[in-house]
């Protein structure tokens, strides 16, 4: 028999298949879809990550409140241990190399343009002249805020263009932010992504404008961007600034309740974070993938089974045990390969849509989509080889009595 008509058998099999066979390639397809997904956003996401922190930049450190064992995402405002005081930002400014030192205060004010509020995040920012340096977010429009500008207010994209419905807000409009004024004089270029939509919808201040129309404590620091003059090395002035805070706050190494962060820490972090995450789908993969072998190898046994009469027919008509093995194997492939194809092309669509949503460059590598096809082709194989072993030991005599 040849190989061509045992692959035509196979397909006639395959589209007469009952209902257990197509959920056995449902198992497949989530196998493969979670795998491509993986090594395909895992690529995109760090090539998205290495591009933000080169935005953060290269000679900028950031200090914060709590250790750096904890979540990288956790801010200042939300109760942890430990405060930055203005004495902080005093004794970071006298540390060697260091060029500027720009803090920050956060609170959500009740925020109004037209006749629309909102509960705005509001950053109140001292030493606001070295903005330029901190923030490597371009301007869309305007300038940015200075020490002594009094009420003025630099917006985010999306609060110029999105967070107000059909108000857009402009450089020249006021904004009423706790029940004060505020006229604004520059909008930031949409960041959008991970980690840059904060930016976005966050409004800016001179800090001694949110002191006058809040409470906030004189002495408060959310936390500090330090940008390190040019010939020294953020390492060693990071480390300046460890030993300082430590001595001045009087606590033991390793036990800071503060934690100073250069862009080499937060790459760092953010690959531990995503190499937990691909762990996760990784085994979720594996899983899926496991239970549709198992699948297949049961779809096969059963097969074998209601296929049994029609084996002994072929054997007695002239097919070897070779032959039925090769038609049992190749069916089980093919199953295989249905599931890793449909797994592929939802897989392919939902990285593009998933790359334009989230607005990281996401690279379609052909390897990827061929390495799990084939996989997919093998597990299929290895699942039928037991099932089609078994068929070529059905004696005909006893296949030909079958009912």
């Amino acid at each position: 028999m040849k190989i061509k008509d045992m692959f035509f058998l196979s397909i006639n099999a395959l589209m007469h298949a009952k209902l257990r066979t197509w959920l056995t390639i449902i198992g497949i397809v989530i196998g493969i879809f979670v795998v491509v997904i993986l090594f395909s956003l895992g690529s995109g996401v760090k090539e998205f990550i290495k591009e933000r922190l080169a935005e953060f930049g290269s000679n900028t450190i950031e200090i914060t409140p709590g250790t750096k064992s904890a979540n990288m995402m956790s801010l200042a405002w939300s109760s942890q241990k430990g405060r930055l005081t203005i004495k902080d930002v005093g004794r970071v400014k006298g540390i060697v190399g260091v060029k500027h030192v720009v803090y920050w205060v956060m609170e959500k004010l009740p925020t109004r343009f037209k006749n629309k509020e909102i509960l705005g995040s509001v950053y109140g920012v001292g030493d606001a002249d070295g903005l330029k340096d901190v923030m490597h977010t371009r301007l869309e429009e305007g300038r940015l805020i200075k020490e002594n500008d009094g009420r003025v207010a630099l917006v985010g994209n999306g609060i110029a263009h999105k967070i107000f419905g059909k108000y857009e807000v402009k450089v020249g409009n006021s904004i009423v932010i706790n029940g004060k004024r505020f006229r604004v004089v520059g909008i930031l270029e949409k960041r959008g992504g991970v980690g840059g939509t904060f930016i976005d919808n966050s409004i800016f201040i001179p800090l001694s404008q949110l002191r006058e129309i809040t409470n906030v404590e004189k002495d408060r620091v959310d936390f500090i961007d330090v940008v390190v003059e040019e010939g020294y090395g953020t390492d060693d002035v990071g480390k300046r600034i460890e030993d300082v805070l430590r001595l001045a706050r009087g606590e033991m190494e390793g036990e800071e309740s503060f934690a100073v962060w250069t862009s080499a820490d937060f790459e760092k972090k953010a690959n531990e974070i995503l190499d937990v995450l691909t762990m996760f789908l990784g085994a979720l993969g594996g899983v899926s993938l496991l239970v549709g072998g198992v699948g297949i190898m049961n779809t096969m046994f059963m097969s074998v089974y209601e296929k049994t009469k029609a084996i002994g027919i072929m054997k007695a008509i002239g097919a070897t045990n070779k032959d039925v093995l090769m038609i049992f194997l190749i069916e089980s492939a093919i199953i295989g390969a249905v599931g890793g194809a449909i797994g592929i092309i939802l897989s392919l669509i939902v990285v593009v849509v998933c790359s334009w949503i989230i607005g990281i460059k996401t690279p379609l590598n052909p390897l990827i989509f061929l390495g799990a096809f084939l996989f997919s082709l093998l597990v299929g194989m290895l699942s039928g080889l037991f099932p089609s072993w078994k068929a070529t030991q059905i004696s005909p005599a006893e296949a030909l009595r079958y009912e």
